[in-house]
């Protein structure tokens, strides 16, 4: 069974798309599982009203929680979820008929025991994938193999589904006082782990809200800037290319300066050779500010 997880957080006004997409899925051999971020706008009242008209197969469960952020949330779910497999569905986004059902192939078609994540495409609603520039052949490798080495410039923008008790043993990362962590921590940390089977298939449509996380991103960086930190620092010590290390030293510096602290990182963290990097990303950080 798969678990499809959506955190939320005043998307009233969207969410039953997202319900509407499910119940017109091909199979039934999943589960809804919703945490409730800390609505304001009547979140509460819209799924309690879908879940009692609820009439398909698949359970819905609805948790409401504080606003603790969506790494929270998603550590929560991991937990909470009855699905071997966990399917990350913004709120804002929905799900093609036959998604389900492609997603329990592709799960069955593994080949390699070390895969722990299954990854197909998000398009957009007029039948575009998602900065895509050409399709590709199903294959399975790291995360790293595919992103840096594939023959494809650009692979697109592709929808994760995570096996359940992967997630659980890599949990986001919460720090003190912030509510934001990228996701590149925790895909990185299981690259390093497992494979991915990759397949160029709709297996989620996606529409980017004015007000959402990756709208604001550089901002959520700044805010947090202790998973920021984390994330550039380990993605700088992962087999990627030299220039994704020097850019990760960069935004690491750039985002550093945000601190209001000592930063106390152990020294083999930071090469010598990141040193070099320091003044470009003030140069950075200034600009932000400047924005």
């Amino acid at each position: 069974m798969i678990t499809v997880f959506t955190t939320t957080y005043n998307r009233a006004y969207s969410l039953p798309r997202l319900y509407h997409s499910l119940i017109k899925q091909t199979t039934f051999d999943f589960e809804w599982l919703v945490i409730d971020d800390g609505s304001t706008d009547g979140t509460d009242a819209v799924i309690k009203d879908m879940i009692s008209h609820h009439k398909c197969s698949f359970p819905v469960r609805y948790y409401h929680e504080s606003n603790s952020g969506k790494a929270a949330e998603i550590n929560k779910g991991a937990l909470l979820a009855k699905g071997q497999w966990f399917f990350i569905v913004d709120s804002d986004d929905w799900l093609p008929q036959d998604s389900i059902a492609t997603i329990i192939k592709e799960t069955s078609m593994i080949q390699s025991k070390d895969v722990g994540v299954v990854c197909g495409m998000r398009f957009y609603e007029n039948g575009i994938p998602v900065g895509a520039d050409q399709s590709f052949e199903t294959t399975e490798c790291t995360h790293f193999d595919f992103k840096y080495r594939n023959k494809a410039s650009n692979q697109g923008d592709l929808a994760e589904v995570i096996k359940t008790s992967v997630l659980k043993a890599y949990p986001f990362p919460i720090f003190p006082g912030e509510k934001f962590c990228p996701e590149a921590v925790v895909f990185n940390r299981i690259a390093l782990r497992y494979k991915t089977r990759y397949f160029f298939k709709n297996i989620y449509y996606c529409e980017y809200q004015s007000d959402g996380l990756s709208a604001h991103i550089t901002r959520l960086r700044m805010k947090n800037w202790q998973s920021s930190l984390l994330c550039y620092a380990e993605q700088a010590h992962c087999p990627v290319p030299l220039k994704i290390k020097a850019r990760s030293w960069i935004n690491f510096w750039r985002f550093s300066f945000c601190a209001h602290r000592k930063i106390n990182f152990p020294s083999y963290q930071i090469p010598f050779g990141a040193y070099l990097c320091k003044p470009l990303g003030l140069i950075f950080h200034w600009i932000d500010h400047k924005k």
